[in-house]
């Protein structure tokens, strides 16, 4: 995501939890996220143009209305932000493997592997258009 602000203001971005059965969670990290349903997992790795934080918080729901978590990812204020979360899912019980973020200026570049597979995905940002990927 990217965003140009008039003031300096932190930028989120939510990842909701599907929990109408109850059976759904949420763990984070400082830079990661990890949602947890009984037959699946998606892990999600977050950077930033500048500092970040990702943490667990609640929908503000009354307790008879359920308990729904999210992942959130938040920027420092700033009047330009971009953000990158890149997920991977697997069965429950499954490796996840490693992926890395790394940028250059408008080019991100996500490198690693899943499932027994290598990935390398380019991200190229441009101002007020859509980013072009290259696989």
């Amino acid at each position: 995501d990217e965003v140009t602000l008039t003031a300096p203001l932190p930028v989120q971005t939510r990842w909701q939890v599907y929990n109408n059965d109850d059976k759904g969670s949420a763990t984070a990290t400082a830079a990661a996220f990890t949602i947890t349903r009984p037959h699946a997992t998606l892990r999600a790795t977050t950077a930033a143009s500048g500092a970040h934080t990702v943490h667990i918080g609640r929908l503000a729901l009354p307790e008879a209305g359920g308990h729904y978590p999210f992942a959130e990812a938040t920027s420092a204020p700033a009047l330009e932000h971009a953000l990158l979360t890149v997920c991977t899912a697997t069965p429950h019980g499954a490796d996840h493997g490693a992926l890395q973020l790394t940028r250059t200026g408008a080019t991100w570049t996500v490198t690693g592997r899943h499932r027994d597979r290598d990935v390398h995905v380019t991200f190229i940002l441009h101002p007020a258009a859509t980013p072009t990927v290259v696989v």
